[in-house]
């Protein structure tokens, strides 16, 4: 009897072995980047992806090369085609724009025939007194130049000025209501599942005006003085004031300068580098009337300003209705801020802050101007040794708003969804979702053992009220909901620099109109990033549709989707419980929900992957990893191949797979494609800076790191007890 048994379960494994495709290695494209030379016992990292920068040569203007880059690339190859695409009366008119500001921002022939472009901005504000010596005239007086002026440009332009940037946030206290706040970095930062290893143009140039402004050590003449010198020449060329010397023209510029470092220095708002936590108690609320009835007590006579004017010119193509008891959150500081910067732009000639407002303008529009400032602008990126983009996949990255907030990127989704996406891997990835929630919940619920009921069952209330936006906003896939979308947005299929304009104010309009109410399902980023967000504020994770692609995501092949998808959606669920996340509840509120011994038993065992990740060496910077500053990521990192694992698990058990893969096990096939998705080449001042500033480890140890924590690696690898891949102490959290 058992002989019979045994017999018929060789055949029932026969027989599905027979249902299943036999695929070979020259079917799974990332299987070609691995070494193997290496032990994958001895550096699993090295085995996956030791062959990957000759498959992917990095250029050499290129700080980091992985698959985050290619995908990107792909990315704007595809949503290029559809822009430059010839568009048919049944389009939406949405699209439309896009193509219209793509074919004006591409035909720089026709935009240089449009010489000096910035002529109209010193139309607009009646001159430009940089380039002008009207002061050699008898009883001259600057032109009036104040506060709402500044304001207006603003608006018109969606460059901040002064101040720095206004942005909506989610109200830290009250799960219905979003706030203004205003501070010079981005609050309530997301986490990311990979840093963004360049910058965009905006925040190149705003980094200079930093650096100029904070570093008055630098010696010698940086491409960035370079860049301004030049700018001012043209166009104290462009409005006819040949008249007006070099020397002047300079001294003004001098002026200019000394203000901004002021402002930088002494009134501007400072740097944000932090979560929110630390300063919710170095925060508070008033109102515009209390702003108002502030500086009325401080200043007197010496001001004029009314505080509700200036927020509604700011505002006013937010449809917010801004009234004296609207209110703003304010960093502790802001007192001294705002007192500080009254009072400099009180004292400061109106002709240096107009020269100072236009400046910012024109050096954040010279990508989008004519043939000189172009030139000027790219100079200076070359100076930098930043990478320049062919004119297509500058003005492509712009429009779909790769790495950046969203604008036109919705009405290019659209089109995409319809033509080149296969709507099913969004079920796939919905379902994949579920799958990872439910391992994070059964982990929560039966094996964790250093957690409390009652702060258990916050934690279970956290992830059950967890949302995931998934490819791109709904309205991408409606046409009159995306025309409406787009309906007050102006493009013009000639003006490129007209449309540069118009796309920078709906974009910061649109970001501050998020005031009117708190809405978690509400897109903020590009579908067409290569990225995944997980936001504390709002409990929320992003997963664009860019990542819904090979390398990271087929829908075909369960086991090597999870390794690399997988452990990337257990990464943001995870982050929702980093060292962080007990202090945002399941709304997004800042409010602790864990108990204090449960606190502790969390932080005994974090230390376990600070010391853990501490160890690994940086050879490229001669340092070694903060394991305390890159814990957060750490955690996530293994969370979430752990969660993901389990998933696979469950998922396999009621979705059997149709596929094996010659010479690999289904583990073996998870663990490799969760390596491979981390394969990279960087530079050595990549490396640097991830070593001094970053808050990521270098992708070796985001491979080796968590592997070497889980024995089911071990097993499936047969890596002996003691081998760098399986020691003997592990660290698990999660």
């Amino acid at each position: 009897m058992r002989t019979f048994i045994v017999f018929l379960l060789i055949q029932i494994v026969l027989k599905l072995c027979e249902s299943k495709v036999v695929l070979t290695e020259n079917d799974i494209p990332e299987l070609k980047y691995l070494n193997k030379s290496v032990d994958p016992c001895d550096d699993f990292y090295e085995y996956t992806c030791g062959n990957f920068k000759n498959v992917h040569p990095r250029p050499d203007d290129q700080i980091q090369m992985d698959h985050f880059t290619l995908l990107s690339q792909e990315i704007v190859k595809t949503t290029q085609e559809i822009l430059a695409s010839s568009s048919s009366d049944g389009d939406s008119e949405a699209i439309k724009k896009a193509r219209g500001a793509y074919k004006a921002c591409v035909d720089v022939e026709y935009s240089d025939s449009m010489k000096n472009p910035e002529l109209r901005v010193i139309s607009e504000v009646n001159g430009f007194p940089m380039v002008t010596n009207l002061k050699r005239k008898k009883n001259y007086k600057p032109n009036p130049f104040g506060w709402y002026d500044v304001a207006k440009l603003i608006s018109d332009y969606g460059i901040p000025m002064l101040f720095g940037t206004i942005q909506s946030i989610p109200h830290y206290e009250d799960p219905n209501k979003t706030q203004l706040y205003v501070y010079k970095e981005e609050l309530l930062l997301p986490t990311m599942i990979r840093e963004n290893t360049f910058l965009t143009t905006d925040e190149t140039i705003e980094n200079s005006l930093k650096t100029f402004a904070t570093n008055r050590k630098l010696k010698g003449t940086s491409p960035f003085d370079t860049f301004l010198e030049n700018m001012v020449l043209k166009l104290r060329d462009a409005t006819g004031n040949y008249w007006t010397s070099k020397k002047e023209v300079m001294k003004n510029l001098a002026a200019t300068k000394t203000f901004m470092i002021d402002l930088y220095n002494s009134a501007a708002l400072p740097n944000q580098t932090e979560e929110i936590l630390p300063l919710i108690p170095k925060t508070y609320t008033v109102t515009i009337k209390e702003i108002q009835d502030w500086t009325s007590e401080q200043f007197r006579d010496r001001t004029q300003i009314n505080w509700l004017k200036f927020f509604q010119i700011v505002l006013q193509k937010t449809g917010l209705t801004i009234t004296e008891d609207t209110e703003i959150l304010c960093a502790d500081t802001f007192g001294t801020i705002l007192y500080n910067l009254i009072n400099l732009v009180e004292k400061t000639d109106p002709d240096t802050i107009k020269n100072y407002c236009l400046l910012r303008i024109f050096l954040f529009m010279a990508p989008d101007s004519d043939s000189d400032s172009r030139r000027e602008f790219d100079e200076y990126f070359k100076g930098l040794n930043k990478q320049l983009y062919s004119r297509e996949e500058y003005c492509t990255r712009k429009i779909i708003d790769l790495a950046g907030t969203a604008s036109l990127s919705y009405a290019v989704a659209y089109e995409y969804q319809l033509r080149y996406f296969n709507v099913n891997k969004l079920e796939k990835a919905k379902d994949m979702i579920f799958y990872l929630w439910n391992s994070f919940t059964d982990i929560l619920s039966n094996e964790i053992d250093w957690m409390d009921s009652d702060s258990k069952s916050h934690a279970l209330n956290k992830v059950k009220n967890m949302i995931t936006l998934l490819g791109y906003p709904e309205k991408s896939e409606d046409k009159e909901d995306i025309d409406e979308f787009y309906e007050n947005l102006r493009i013009c299929n000639w003006d490129n620099f007209g449309n540069a304009k118009n796309i920078r104010a709906f974009k910061m309009a649109y970001q501050l109109s998020q005031s009117k109410s708190r809405d978690r399902t509400v897109w903020d980023k590009s579908p067409f990033d290569a990225n995944a967000y997980y936001t504390r504020a709002t409990n929320r994770i992003i997963f664009p549709v860019a990542m819904l692609n090979p390398v990271f995501f087929t829908g075909e092949i369960s086991i090597l989707d999870y390794g690399r998808i997988g452990s990337i959606i257990g990464h943001e669920i995870t982050h929702g419980f980093d060292s962080k996340g007990s202090t945002y509840n399941e709304d997004g509120l800042v409010k602790n929900w864990m108990s204090k011994d449960s606190k502790e038993a969390f932080n005994k065992k974090a230390e376990c992957f600070k010391e853990q990740y501490n160890k690994y060496y940086i050879p490229q910077a001669q340092k070694n990893v903060s394991g305390a500053r890159t814990l957060d990521e750490n955690l996530a990192d293994n969370g979430g191949i752990r969660e993901s694992y389990k998933a696979l698990k469950q998922y396999l058990l009621d979705n059997p797979s149709s596929y094996i893969v010659e010479n690999y096990t289904d583990d073996q096939l998870f663990f490799i494609g969760f390596g491979t998705m981390w394969c990279s080449d960087a530079s050595d001042s990549y490396y640097q800076q991830l070593a001094t500033y970053g808050l990521y480890p270098p992708t070796k140890y985001r491979v080796n790191g968590p592997v070497s924590n889980l024995e089911e690696f071990s097993r499936a690898f047969n890596c002996p007890i003691g081998s760098n891949m399986n020691p003997e102490d592990k660290c698990r959290l999660w």
